[in-house]
C-alpha cells in the first residue's frame, strides 16, 4: 500500500485532500486483522505520533553524557531515517526526522575526536 502513495511525493500541493482522506480511511487497530496495518507509512497520524515520540526522545538526549547521547542519536536515526522518504516528509510533516539526519552526522563526527 505504501508504494501507492509515492505519487504524492511528486508534489504534495497537487494532492491536498489525500492526507485527510487517509486519516479518515485508517481502520481501527486490531492486531493481525489486516496485513497492511503493520505498515505505518501510509497513515499521517502514525507519522505524527512518531514525531511526538522522536521529540520526547530528543529532549531526553539533552540530559545525557556525550557518549550516551551519541549512542541514543544513532538508535533514533536507525528508527526514524526511513521516514524522510515517506510522503509526509514532502508535506513538511517530519521535520524532526529530517533534522535528525544532521544531528546523527554531527554525533558520528564528534565520536572520533
Amino acid at each position: 500500500m505504501a508504494e501507492n502513495l509515492k505519487y504524492a511525493t511528486f508534489g504534495p500541493t497537487l494532492f491536498p485532500g489525500i492526507p485527510g482522506w487517509l486519516r479518515r480511511a485508517r481502520p481501527p487497530e486490531q492486531a493481525g486483522a489486516l496485513p497492511f496495518m503493520e505498515e505505518r507509512e501510509p497513515w499521517p497520524q502514525d507519522n505524527e505520533q512518531l514525531e511526538v515520540e522522536l521529540r520526547e526522545s530528543m529532549v531526553r538526549v539533552g540530559d545525557m553524557a556525550d557518549a550516551q547521547a551519541r549512542e541514543a542519536i544513532e538508535k533514533l536515526e536507525d528508527r526514524h531515517s526511513s521516514r524522510r522518504g515517506w510522503p509526509w516528509a514532502s508535506f513538511g510533516w517530519a521535520p524532526l526526522a529530517s533534522a535528525l539526519e544532521h544531528l546523527a552526522t554531527l554525533a558520528e563526527a564528534t565520536s572520533i575526536l
